[in-house]
């Protein structure tokens, strides 16, 4: 406990010294993105102490100190289809006495960016059901007329907030792909477009880390304000080389805007955080790193080497009921590479459990 103290008092210290650049949301969104900059560094002490000690501050954290990774295809769901390819799974959600989640869906002749989004459900989380289309591409000319992707849902003011990737008929020459957002009164649809506009896009400076892609949406609502973390890349780096960075709204609906101190992860292909033990904890698939921010901005790691795939979509009854004490994760959804002659990038759906439980008080 006295580890976790440290670290949220000197959290606090950071984002106090960064105050007055971070614009305030009454403001409203920025005409740009805000720019963004370095992480700010951690002080001398603590930057010293974490990498020396990363193991005590995981056990004061989660309440298993060596918690061990299990996955399983046969409680997945799309290994026994090869003529199509699921990826991108979301977080689970349960409504009722059913589990619900998203999934990137395509042909196997069709390139994952031109896939649109399907739903599935289960009634013990391990059986799964393929269901009908959630939400297809958008129009003609529309920024997401190519393809929408990897999706996340939040239930939020008792309607269901889908946050997805899209991108535009230009994408195979090089145009990035933004972040966009849908509303439905059931986790069945109909799934409606809250704008024709993406809610989050890439900076305009080509020199910024996130201005060829902002992409993989994960929110949690922290304070009273909903906070997106998202990944992103310039353009000329490939797809694994993403770092992670967060926008914050005071409505689900935004404007977001963007942390001056983005990226908050340097790592991780797909986004993965919750809230656990007054901070944000998050999975960075690629390296395989467990880490943990008191203020859900300045993450150290604490945990390397348990987290083995990609595409973790947990599920976290917690993450959007403005809790900084949820109760962690155990056991999730993520994508799987099974690839057939016909397409050597299928993935299918399998299940993840880990136990990320937060340490009892």
């Amino acid at each position: 406990m006295k580890k976790i103290l440290l670290y949220m008092a000197l959290a606090g210290t950071i984002a106090a010294s960064a105050e007055e650049k971070v614009p305030t949301l009454d403001q409203g969104a920025p005409a740009q993105p805000v720019a963004p900059v370095a992480n700010p560094k951690f002080p001398d002490d603590i930057r010293t102490a974490a990498p020396a000690a990363p193991e005590t501050l995981f056990a004061e954290l989660f309440s298993n100190p060596n918690p061990k990774k299990t996955m399983s295809l046969e409680e997945g769901i799309g290994f026994d289809d090869p003529e199509h390819s699921m990826q991108d799974p979301s977080n689970v959600i349960k409504v009722g006495d059913t589990y619900y989640a998203w999934v990137s869906w395509r042909p196997v002749n069709v390139h994952v960016y031109n896939s649109v989004i399907r739903y599935i459900t289960s009634k013990d989380g391990r059986h799964w059901e393929l269901k009908g289309e959630a939400l297809g591409k958008g129009p003609e000319g529309s920024w997401d007329a190519y393809g929408v992707l990897t999706p996340y849902v939040a239930q939020v003011n008792g309607r269901f907030y889908m946050f997805y990737t899209g991108s535009d008929i230009n994408w195979p020459k090089g145009t990035g792909n933004s972040i966009g957002l849908a509303v439905a009164d059931s986790p069945d649809g109909p799934w409606t477009r809250v704008s024709d506009k993406p809610v989050l896009t890439p900076s305009h400076d080509k020199t910024d880390w996130d201005s060829h892609i902002n992409d993989d949406a994960h929110l949690i609502v922290r304070d009273g304000k909903y906070w997106l973390y998202y990944k992103g890349h310039p353009n000329g780096r490939p797809w694994y080389q993403t770092q992670q960075g967060v926008a914050i709204a005071d409505k689900i609906e935004g404007p977001y805007v963007k942390y001056v101190g983005n990226p908050v992860l340097k790592s991780g292909h797909c986004v993965c955080v919750w809230p656990h033990k007054g901070g944000v904890a998050a999975i960075a698939d690629m390296p395989g790193e467990i880490l943990w921010a008191a203020n859900g901005l300045n993450f150290v790691m604490v945990k390397r080497g348990i987290w083995h795939g990609a595409g973790p979509g947990p599920y976290d009854p917690d993450a959007h009921n403005d809790t900084k004490s949820g109760r962690g994760i155990t056991w999730g959804i993520e994508q799987r590479g099974e690839p057939t002659a016909a397409c050597p990038d299928r993935n299918v759906i399998g299940r993840w459990e880990l136990d990320l439980q937060a340490a009892k008080e």
